[in-house]
């Protein structure tokens, strides 16, 4: 099998398959599979990675006809939901807009807007975000429209709520910016809302970021979950889609300036490597520099954990004993010491009266042990492993810290 300006030698027949299909229908490469592939297990990776619909679209005139008659009425479900999912952010647009709420769209249909097909890029939620003086307004209009809240309220930028099977991310922060240091990203986000424009799909649309608040929002986004449980390939492929369509000066004027200034420069160049290595984007002369070695340990990073830990659900443990809750860095800690700083923070997040109270503030620790032990006995997170563990953040650490996040 030949290269298509992408390096997979390093990677399992079924991952090259499925860079082969991202690279053909992102970038228009010739799509050069392996002579050999089990397809049920390639389409079960994409899937794992948030990418099934544009690997399966790319390939289906070139699978046996009973594994495409398998797949196909998953793919057709996949393409049904980011059709809804596509519609309920323009039934947002409609209800913020009778009442002239100003808001703009997280990701999502504005990531979309990047693709070759918009309809074969897997959506999530609806992540919008308003001012914080409209915070209240915004929830009880929600509610009015039958959109109901279903959050515990413990999240400190936003409010989570549920209708027709589709969840909206009310936010009134951007998530991602450490409470620590954050000071310079959240300067460059004072226009976000006002500088939004208005994307037309079908008969209607939705507001989206401008180019450069919508690349710095991605940067976070994969800043903040790749350190913890770890992103998929539909993070990088939403990076690569952006900088693809996208002039080079665009990145060496004041985008460059500002990731440098907020710690974001050196991800946002590997990121762009990796695309080019992989994926077959466009190389870019302002992101060279990275070694081969890194771009591949961050790669079999993704397939390992799949979108959001997907594949490994222990990631969560391994971002306690990585990164530092407030900074967002990387730091080098003891286990011990990692988790009560963790405890600590969960307890100010989740009982704030009694961690404010000296003589509470064991309570609250209490409470949070409590609510970790309930947490893995209903299933809904693993028991910590804390040899394996540190072991697993200890190698993770060493591989993220020369990302050099948030440092300026």
């Amino acid at each position: 099998m030949q290269k298509q300006g992408q390096n997979i030698d390093n990677c399992s027949t079924e991952q090259k398959a499925i860079l082969s299909a991202l690279a053909a229908e992102l970038f228009q490469k010739p799509l050069e599979l392996p002579e050999t592939v089990n397809w049920d297990d390639m389409f079960a990776e994409s899937v794992n990675q948030t990418v099934f619909p544009l690997a399966f679209y790319a390939v289906r005139d070139h699978i046996p006809e009973n594994i495409k008659n398998r797949w196909e009425p998953r793919f057709l479900q996949a393409i049904a939901s980011n059709i809804r999912v596509t519609a309920a952010h323009s039934e947002l647009h409609k209800i913020l807009s009778e009442v002239a709420v100003p808001y703009v769209i997280l990701k999502g249909c504005a990531s979309s807007t990047f693709y070759p097909r918009p309809e074969l890029r897997t959506m999530g939620d609806v992540d919008f975000l308003v001012d914080h003086p409209d915070l209240e307004r915004c929830t009880s209009l929600l509610e009015k429209h039958g959109i109901r809240r279903i959050d515990d309220g413990t999240h400190d930028c936003h409010r989570t709520f549920s209708a027709n099977r589709i969840e909206y991310e009310l936010h009134w922060a951007i998530t991602g910016i450490p409470a620590v240091g954050g000071e310079k990203i959240r300067a460059y986000f004072r226009d976000l809302i006002t500088d939004a424009a208005f994307y037309q799909y079908a008969d209607s649309g939705c507001r989206v970021p401008s180019d450069f608040h919508h690349g710095l929002i991605l940067l976070l986004h994969t800043a903040s979950h790749l350190t913890t449980t770890g992103i998929g390939l539909r993070h990088l492929c939403d990076w690569a889609v952006f900088v693809e369509k996208l002039p080079e000066e665009t990145f060496q004027g004041g985008f460059e300036k500002c990731l440098k200034e907020t710690g974001l420069w050196e991800l946002a160049k590997i990121l762009t490597m990796m695309s080019a290595r992989y994926l077959g984007a466009t190389p870019r002369q302002w992101a060279a520099g990275a070694e081969d070695a890194l771009l591949d340990s961050l790669m079999d990073d993704i397939w390992r954990g799949g979108n959001f830990g997907e594949k490994d659900p222990q990631r969560k443990s391994y971002s306690v004993l990585m990164t530092d809750g407030d900074t967002h860095k990387i730091e080098d800690r003891g286990v011990l010491e990692a988790l009560a700083i963790a405890i600590h923070r969960k307890a100010k997040l989740y009982h704030p009266r009694m961690a404010a109270s000296g003589i509470l503030l064991p309570c609250a620790w209490i409470a949070v042990c409590c609510r970790y032990s309930w947490r893995v006995l209903t299933k809904k997170r693993p028991w910590m492993k804390l040899g394996e563990d540190a072991r697993t953040a200890r190698q993770r650490k060493e591989l993220f810290s020369r990302l050099k996040l948030f440092e300026e």
